[in-house]
């Protein structure tokens, strides 16, 4: 009998994948971020710190993110994501989530998001997009701290 594997949250019942999660080429690393996603939700209002949210979309996948910054009182970042978009968008999000954290403003600004995403296994042509979006809405919410 095999191992049944673990997918997390996004596991039905039945133990297999839905069908969005299922994406050729994503890489282990993404499909990890994809399954398990890093700083999914939002902050709560009574954490302390300066809150600020950046927005982006791609209409044609219909990709909506909210990508919130957290400027903790001892100036360091956390990062969290609300989203309604395609596997890629939500791969990548998590993923920088998770490299947000704890970063300085300055260094979360020079964080160089596509080489992040290509030492993580890069998207296949498909999601090319999502960085886009990631970083759009990465920009909008430094420009507000």
């Amino acid at each position: 009998m095999s191992q049944v594997p673990n997918w997390g949250p996004l596991a039905r019942a039945d133990r297999t994948l839905p069908p969005w999660a299922r994406v050729e080429g994503l890489s282990e690393i993404l499909r990890g971020h994809l399954l398990e996603p890093r700083g999914a939700g939002a902050f709560v209002a009574s954490e302390p710190g300066a809150v600020a949210t950046g927005r982006a979309e791609n209409p044609p996948c219909g990709d909506e993110l909210l990508l919130h910054l957290r400027l903790r009182p001892d100036g360091l970042l956390e990062a969290r994501f609300q989203a309604k978009a395609c596997s890629g968008v939500l791969a990548v999000a998590s993923l920088v989530c998770g490299a947000l954290a704890g970063r300085s403003q300055a260094e979360a600004g020079a964080l160089d998001l596509a080489r992040l995403v290509a030492d993580a296994g890069g998207l296949p042509p498909t999601r090319q997009h999502a960085l886009g979006v990631v970083t759009r809405a990465l920009e909008r919410a430094l420009a507000q701290l």
